[in-house]
């Protein structure tokens, strides 16, 4: 693996993986809630944005588009937790 985008991709995956397990265990005691459709569309933009990682353009373009969707879907939960207060 002396392939420069080839460990980028491995960092990157490894990365996600972490927070992936990160995030399971710490949400493991609260209630299950449903994913939003943004979030849904934010973590496959980021995703497929890591795996064409190698066309640069592309990638971080894919991975932007995913973070404003995170954005996004932050905005939306806080209009609607503002909304209920």
């Amino acid at each position: 693996m002396e392939d420069p985008v080839s460990m980028y991709l491995f960092v990157s995956l490894l990365a996600f993986l972490g927070i992936s397990i990160l995030a399971f265990l710490i949400k493991k005691n609260q209630k299950e809630r449903e994913i939003s459709f943004l979030e849904g569309l934010a973590f496959i933009f980021i995703l497929v944005g890591i795996v064409f990682g190698e066309q640069k353009i592309l990638g971080y373009s894919l991975i932007s588009a995913g973070i404003v969707f995170v954005i996004g879907d932050i905005y939306v939960r806080i209009k609607k937790k503002a909304s209920f207060d």
